[in-house]
């Protein structure tokens, strides 16, 4: 019986070479594309005239956006935005960010510039909707509750399942959408992590693991990173904060010691936590945790 060969077998070529670890990021799996189908179509537009750039010719002008990108001072982690029409030149924008390792902001191309400074918010997920009708429920003492929602894109209930469909409504008909989130002044959305991931401390203060996971986000050292809460005192039934750390080989490929290299990030980071927040416990793995079809770790398979 011959063995399956998956989509995503001919990666095994190019990792160790073009990529570290598991998959490619979205520049290293451009630059793969790019020597395997140099002279494709890559970028096309149809109006008025048909223009295709191929891969080659697109991964020379992403080149030099992100060139001139760097020469401007972008660094590592900068926030960069991008607004146009859907077009060769907007994904070769988009992918000239990406390669000078800045992270991408795309704006809505229908926003004038006046309503980009008025309205933007780069931490947030947006302004209220008003086809939209939404609160917090139980909201702590930072605002911070379960999003709820009403209106006309919200669902009546799951085909001949009552039970589930009476779990993710309240009583009043309110969808709950499992996000965890605050409101500003200005109606202005931010999330902060899922429900069922929320951790309670000893002080019954709200922990959102995904607050504490984004800390880690520019730290090249650290391939994957989870945080859970796990019981540090059995007979108080006490809650504290454990890190499960992937480490990224490429990074300790020199020799350097993965446990202190790891142990000084965790002790960088909580520095800037509030103390209820500190990760009290790192666990270094050995192999990767498993990650869901989106890229996100499957919280409930660790």
């Amino acid at each position: 019986m011959s063995a399956t060969v998956t989509p995503w077998a001919f990666l095994d070529e190019y990792r160790g070479k073009d990529f570290a670890g598991e998959w490619p990021t979205l520049p290293e799996m451009y630059r793969i594309s790019a020597k395997r189908y140099p002279e494709r179509p890559c970028f096309t537009v149809y109006e008025p005239d048909r223009i295709s750039l191929s891969y080659a010719e697109a991964l020379e002008r992403i080149l030099a956006v992100a060139g001139k990108l760097i020469e401007l001072g972008v660094k590592k982690g900068d926030k960069v935005a991008v607004t146009g029409k859907n077009s060769p030149e907007w994904a070769v924008a988009y992918m000239g960010i990406l390669f000078a390792d800045a992270t991408v902001v795309p704006i809505d191309y229908q926003l004038k510039n006046e309503e980009i400074d008025n309205r933007y918010k780069e931490t947030s997920v947006g302004r209220l909707s008003d086809q939209v009708q939404m609160k917090i429920l139980n909201a702590d003492e930072r605002g911070v509750g379960e999003i709820v929602v009403k209106g006309p894109m919200v669902m009546k209930g799951y085909y001949k399942m009552p039970a589930e469909t009476k779990e993710v409504f309240t009583e009043d008909g309110w969808f709950k959408t499992g996000d965890l989130g605050y409101l500003d002044s200005e109606n202005y959305l931010y999330l902060t992590g899922r429900a069922k991931n929320l951790i309670v401390t000893e002080g019954g203060k709200n922990v959102y693991p995904e607050e504490i996971e984004n800390e880690f986000q520019l730290y090249e050292e650290i391939e994957q990173i989870l945080v859970r809460g796990f019981v540090s005192d059995k007979k108080m039934k006490i809650e504290g904060i454990e890190a499960l750390v992937f480490p990224n080989a490429e990074a300790f490929k020199n020799g350097q010691d993965v446990q202190a290299r790891i142990g000084e990030i965790i002790a960088e980071v909580n520095q800037r936590l509030l103390p209820y927040q500190r990760i009290e416990k790192t666990t270094i793995l050995d192999e990767a945790m498993e990650m869901t079809t989106t890229k996100k770790i499957k919280r409930t398979a660790v």
